[in-house]
Order: structure tokens, then sequence, then C-alpha cells
């Protein structure tokens, strides 16, 4: 038995009997699937975990819940013309890995958000599930002309399995800010597909913690003159798990914008695998692309995989990218120590100073302090760094790691 063997037979919809039936020919990746080649996932496709079913469940007042990949809508109404609905059917967005090819067979009801203005507060998205099922939770967001949303995903609870789709379609001048954070102890699956107008903004913020393996798939697509992206990841990953993000962005307009931001802190004997993309297509000239990979390993045993990488069509073109692989500076331990600071608050430190700059890049501050909250529960000793100052924690992060390019 295996996970395939969770599939249905058939289906009426067009997109589901297209998505059983690829997966039937296909298969599920394995470790000679190039793009899966760092990430085994023989655990996950080995098992035939049923998806969870559907319960009853209270609905919050404002945040919506998916239990078991089901959405729950909140009670209170939304505001500035932010609404909610759920669909049965798949909307047809080119997604195209084979873990949406399942999500795309195995979703019950989708959830849509339509925004048409500025949205007045963030939109929270609990993902909670139960051990030995899976969840197939499938989220739709679109933003109209000038619309702009903050949206929060928690990813929460013991499922063996969450395998998730997002889709995003922004308007004209729309604008969306995305943080998605994992805190499941089961493993995570998830893509998100973004479709970009005119002078559109798509802004992520990833977080992988400690405890599960995780892949992030990540497509943006900047279909409009003038779109930008900035896609920033974030992976704590010990014991033996393993974080992967794959980022694929295509500049198919001319005088478009990508930035692609990733650091992982790596121990014990986990595993952290990055690859960035950026094509910029025929036709697409007066674009940027800029991709930076920085890792550090606080273990011999530790593994980084990262490869950030360009594909470019046109003459008329800023492009940069570099990865960086390194330890924690000793020069900067050694002063930290001399100051009567131990080991591990000095460890500490050096690993929150690593990382500070794409917290403090979260423009809305409650979240940016949620998102520092939730980093430093997870590193030892992380109520000393809530104690420092911020110019104390600037100079810490300009020593902090010893770092070699890639």
């Amino acid at each position: 038995m295996s996970l395939l063997d969770t599939l249905p037979t058939q289906s009426d919809d067009p997109l589901r009997a297209q998505a059983i039936a690829t997966l039937r020919e296909v298969g599920l990746p394995n470790k000679k699937t190039e793009a899966w080649r760092f990430t085994s996932v023989k655990a996950i496709v080995d098992r035939a975990l049923p998806p969870a079913p559907v319960g009853l469940t209270a609905p919050h007042s404002d945040v919506v819940r998916f239990v078991g990949g089901h959405p729950v809508l909140p009670t209170a109404p939304r505001s500035n013309g932010v609404s909610l609905a759920r669909v049965a059917q798949p909307s047809g967005f080119d997604v195209g890995e084979a873990f949406a090819a399942l999500n795309t067979a195995l979703f019950s009801d989708a959830l849509v958000v339509t925004a048409k203005g500025v949205a007045e507060r963030p939109l929270f998205v609990d993902h909670e599930a139960s051990a030995d099922t899976a969840a197939y939770a499938r989220l739709r967001i679109v933003l109209e002309a000038n619309a702009e949303l903050v949206l929060v995903e928690r990813y929460r609870g013991q499922s063996a399995l969450s395998d998730s789709v997002v889709e995003v379609e922004l308007g004209e001048n729309a604008k969306l800010v995305h943080l998605r954070t994992h805190e499941d102890e089961g493993a995570l699956l998830g893509t998100v597909s973004v479709r970009q107008a005119r002078h559109s903004r798509y802004v992520s913020h990833a977080l992988s913690f400690f405890g599960a393996p995780t892949r992030l798939d990540l497509r943006v697509r900047l279909e409009g003159e003038g779109a930008e992206c900035s896609l920033d990841g974030i992976a704590l990953v010990e014991g033996q798990t393993h974080s992967d993000h794959h980022v694929r962005v295509d500049h198919v307009a001319p005088r478009t914008t990508s930035h692609m931001r990733h650091r992982a802190v790596v121990s014990d004997r986990a595993t952290s695998v990055f690859d960035g993309q950026a094509h910029v297509l025929p036709g697409a000239a007066g674009c940027e692309a800029h991709q930076h990979s920085r890792n550090l390993l606080l273990s011999e045993q530790a593994t980084v995989h990262t490869k950030p990488h360009l594909e470019i069509h046109v003459d008329e073109v800023v492009a940069s990218h570099g990865a960086t692989v390194g330890a924690l500076d000793a020069d900067a331990l050694f002063y930290l120590r001399a100051r009567g600071i131990s080991k591990r608050d000095a460890q500490t430190l050096l690993t929150y100073a690593f990382l500070q700059e794409l917290v403090d890049a979260i423009a809305h501050p409650a979240l940016r302090t949620a998102m520092r909250d939730a980093l430093l529960s997870q590193l030892p000793g992380g109520e000393l760094v809530r104690s420092l100052e911020d110019e104390a924690l600037d100079f810490v992060e300009d020593h902090a790691s010893e770092e070699e390019g890639a």
C-alpha cells in the first residue's frame, strides 16, 4: 500500500480526473527525479495515509481554520471588500508538481479569498490536523486591481502529512504580503503558485522550524510590466530532519523585478536544500533578478545543498546571484565569551543575528515581533536576545559567521 492507493478510481471533474490519470501514469517523485534528488519522500509515499475526515469544528470569530485540510470559515464579517467562500472544484491553475496534482485529486473544499480594497487587518489562516492522516488544504487568493492584503498562514498540529496548494492571482497595482510558518510535527509539502499583473507586488516570508521535514515549491510568474516579487525564506533544521525550498520566478514581462533571499541554520545531522531559479524570458527586457543564499552550519555532520541560478534570454538585464556556507565566527564567539556570556547564549546571539535581516524585513510591526518571538522560542537561550537592544544585535550581526562562497 502507498499514498497513491488513496486516489479515487475516477472523477467527474475534468481537472481532478486529469490529476488522477497523471499520477497513475507518472507516479510520485523519488531520488531519481532531478528536482527531488536531495529530498527523499519514500517514508511518506510508502504509507497509504487516508485523507482526514470532515469533522464538526466550531468556527473561530476572526481566524480561518483548515482542520484536516477542510476549511472552517470565521463568524466575524470581513471588512474592506474581503470575502471568503468555499468551492468544491479546482481552479485550473497550472501548479505543475506531482504533490500539487495529488492535492488536486484529493482535496474536498477549497477556500477562495477575494479582496477588492485595502484590508485593515491581516487574514490569519491556521492549518490543524491530527496524527495518522493526510491533510489536503487548498487556498485561492484573488486580489483585484489596487487591493492590498496581509495573509498569515500557520501550519500546526501533528498530521503525518500536510499537502497544501495556495494559488495567488494579483491584479494591477495589487499587493499581497504572505507569511508562512511551519510548526507542525508532520511533513509539509507545500506548493504556492503566483501570477502577477502590471505593477503588482508579492512579498513572501516563509519560516520552517526544527522538527519536521518540509518541502516548499514556490512559483511566481511576473506577467505584467513593472511587477515585483520579494521572496524571503528561513529554515531552522536540527536532528535528522530536512528542509527543502525550491523557488522559481519567470520574468515574462519587461521591467519586472525579483529578489530571493534564503537563510538556513543547520545543526546535528540535518539537511537544508535551496534551489532558486530566475528565468528572464525573451521580450522581458529591463528586468532585475537577484538571488542570495546564506547558510550557517552548527555541526560538522550538517549538510547544505544550495543552488541559486539564472537563465537569461535577453541582453538588457541587471542580475546577481551568490551562495555562502560557513560556521559561527570564532572571533565573535571569543569576544562574547570574554564578556561573561555563556557558550550557549553566545551561539544563540550569533545565530539570531545571522537571521535578523530577514526578520527585520517584515514591514508589519506586530507580525515582525511575532516572527521574532517564534524564532527565539526555538533557540536555546532566546530570552537573552529579547533583552538586548537593537544596537547590540546590529553589532553581533556584523560578526555572526565565517562564510565561504558555495
